[in-house]
């Protein structure tokens, strides 16, 4: 069956006509010069036109102090676009009729999307200004005439594409312009044309469906026709989205007064349905299709955290793989050239500390000469084990190479890296290895290991100007400890000598044992940051991680924040001495963050400090409402960061 073009269906004597009256009332009002009383009087010589204005007039929609008489009358109070949009909307009532009992035009739906359109241009054109509010309705009440026409012109092939869209209108005015070339939007338009309304109205009934319109009135045609499909259409919650989106683009309306105008444009159709005597079905429940709104939002934020943390996992996992070494599951090297530059970094800038213990397998060639690279993959795996269960929380365990590690311990000076490199050492050789052997042979090796100092502290900062610097002189440490017989550690000295601390010298673990671990000495405390930035977030670990006594845990999201303070890294250790925490966070916001926590016994009384990059007077009260302890701008940080935070803190420790 051939289709129709748009000039055929435009040919079509089926097509909605305006009775004389409306084409006339057009024809003045195009007429700068017009009186009233020649609109009046054209209005009064259809009798039926007339008693319908004036009944409308007099209804309580308009809500006149006393009766209007006279159409005359109806016009100076109203003004001439009132008028006119009631001349046209009886019109098109009248024009409909003509489909009657046609199978592909459902007109209670047809009715009830024009009228809540229309009522809702004319709510949004009254809330924003810039145009009268009659314009943009007439606009609305027309935009979807190209349906009817298409109704009584093919009406086959248009009830087919009904029928396909199921309801919906955006999928049909696509499936229009895939099967005839064009949509009901541009026929509605070619008809309004036709009628000779005014250029402005055409072409806002035109793009009704348009994502980017530039006329107020066609924004406002276009916002109606989304707030039609928010409250009847089956893509409410996309519509509803979208619909936020444009209302703040366009005209700087926010999410609030959007859903409050809701209320009053579904009350408004009713009476405009009212008063044109078109069935548009039962009143829209405003308040269950907000709350409905509210819970989808709440399933999809939930739908989003979960597959943004699967995502997240996947990333890290995939990240870990690229840092890890594949045989010992100790970090690589690439991490550790990176990580080591980023803690010297921070700790030249901060006047912070930083140390590295570098270690190597005694005679580890003699193991791999005499039973084989199998099992010398097996000491260096079981090595790299003994030397996790030693270090802190936050030092890295790196292969460096062969069978040499690195240890990165953040934070350390040069007596606490060498009361850990002693108990690091004693954990390497206090057990012999059991391994197995090509053939299957059960082995028992002893295996030691020799460690090489090296840090930036408060004395050697002077001498160690960079991380290669450091890195090197660790080198030199491990090759002295290799120098006086294997099984010690030697610790680089800014005067030149190297500290011994080996099971056989008479000054065993002498730096080692003058200066006991401070992890052993004071009780481990640790906050939290919930930063989403990488740069800040390192900013502020480089700020706190320098005192020996806390460890600084990351956390990049307000979800990922409440996992850690609900159990820390074993489910039983206490939480943060305090949570610092941006403002704005994907997923759930700093202040959502801190409203769970106030919620919860366990962390209703923790210290919360919140940063914002973007300060406001309504933030901040919002953030003290919520429950934070502190309100900090990142802008007031300055040229030093590090310092400011590490100040912060210090005061706000003081006042508590």
């Amino acid at each position: 069956m051939s289709l129709p073009s748009l000039d055929a269906v435009l040919s079509s004597p089926n097509l909605p006509t305006l009775p004389a009256v409306a084409w006339r009332v057009l024809e003045l009002t195009r007429r700068p010069d017009v009186r009233l009383s020649e609109i009046a009087d054209v209005v009064q010589n259809d009798p039926a036109i007339t008693a319908r204005i004036l009944k409308t007039v007099n209804s309580s929609f308009y809500g006149l102090p006393s009766p209007c008489p006279t159409i005359a009358r109806a016009i100076a109070l109203l003004g001439l676009n009132a008028v006119k949009s009631l001349v046209l909307g009886f019109s098109l009532v009248d024009s409909v009729k003509q489909v009657g009992s046609a199978q592909s035009m459902d007109l209670t739906a047809y009715w009830r999307r024009s009228i809540h359109a229309a009522s809702a241009a004319r709510v949004l054109a009254e809330a924003t200004g810039g145009c009268d509010p009659e314009e943009p309705f007439t606009a609305a009440l027309l935009a979807n005439v190209g349906l009817v026409a298409l109704a009584l012109s093919c009406p086959e092939p248009a009830a087919q594409l009904q029928e396909e869209a199921g309801g919906d209108h955006l999928r049909l005015a696509a499936a229009e312009r895939t099967r005839f070339g064009f949509d009901h939007a541009m026929l509605s338009a070619a008809l309004a044309d036709r009628w000779r309304l005014p250029g402005e109205l055409v072409l806002a009934v035109k793009q009704h469906h348009d994502p980017g319109p530039v006329q107020p009135i066609s924004r406002l045609t276009a916002l109606a026709e989304l707030i039609a499909e928010t409250l009847i259409g089956v893509n409410r919650s996309e519509a509803r989205k979208a619909l936020h989106r444009q209302a703040g683009a366009w005209f700087r309306i926010d999410e609030a007064l959007v859903d409050a105008l809701l209320s009053r444009i579904v009350e408004q159709a009713s009476q405009v349905a009212a008063m044109f005597k078109v069935d548009v079905g039962e009143p829209v429940d405003v308040r269950r299709l907000l709350e409905e709104a509210s819970d989808q939002l709440a399933a999809h934020q939930v739908t989003v955290a979960r597959e943004t943390l699967a995502l997240r996992s996947t990333n890290d996992e995939l990240l870990r793989q690229t840092v890890t070494d594949a045989l010992t599951r100790a970090r690589n090297r690439r991490f550790f050239d990176e990580a080591v530059s980023d803690a010297f970094l921070a700790a030249s800038t901060s006047g912070g500390r930083v140390a590295v213990i570098m270690c190597d397998a005694d005679r580890f060639k003699s193991v791999n000469d005499t039973h084989g690279h199998g099992v010398g993959d097996q000491v260096l795996i079981e090595i790299a084990s003994r030397l996790r269960s030693v270090v802190r929380e936050g030092d890295h365990v790196c292969r460096y190479g062969g069978e040499e590690f690195a240890v990165i311990l953040p934070g350390a000076g040069r007596r606490e890296a060498a009361a850990l490199s002693e108990r690091l050492r004693h954990r390497v050789g206090a057990s012999p290895f059991t391994v197995h052997s090509d053939d299957g042979q059960v082995l028992v090796l002893p295996v030691t290991a020799s460690f090489g100092v090296a840090a930036l502290d408060e004395e050697t900062r002077g001498t160690i100007t960079d991380v290669a610097g450091l890195t090197g002189a660790a080198d030199r440490a491990l090759y002295a400890a290799k120098g006086a017989g294997r099984n010690c550690t030697r610790v680089f000295l800014a005067g030149g000598a190297n500290s011994s601390s080996r099971p056989d010298a008479k000054r065993r673990s002498d730096q080692a044992q003058r200066t006991p671990d401070h992890g052993d000495a004071h009780p481990r405390r640790w906050m939290l940051v919930v930063e989403d930035d990488p740069a800040f977030a390192r900013i502020a670990e480089r700020a706190f991680a320098s005192n020996d006594h806390v460890e600084v845990r990351v956390a990049r999201s307000g979800e990922d924040a409440l996992m850690m303070l609900s159990g820390g890294r074993d489910g039983r250790e206490p939480g943060p001495d305090v949570v610092v925490a941006d403002l704005q966070l994907p997923g759930l916001s700093g202040v959502d963050l801190v409203r769970a926590m106030r919620a919860h016994d366990q962390w209703r009384a923790m210290p919360v400090i919140m940063l914002t990059g973007s300060p406001s007077d309504a933030s901040r009260r919002e953030c003290f409402s919520a429950g934070a302890n502190l309100y900090v701008a990142k802008q007031s940080l300055g040229d030093n960061p590090v310092s400011r935070l590490r100040e912060i803190i210090d005061l706000w420790r003081a006042a508590a």
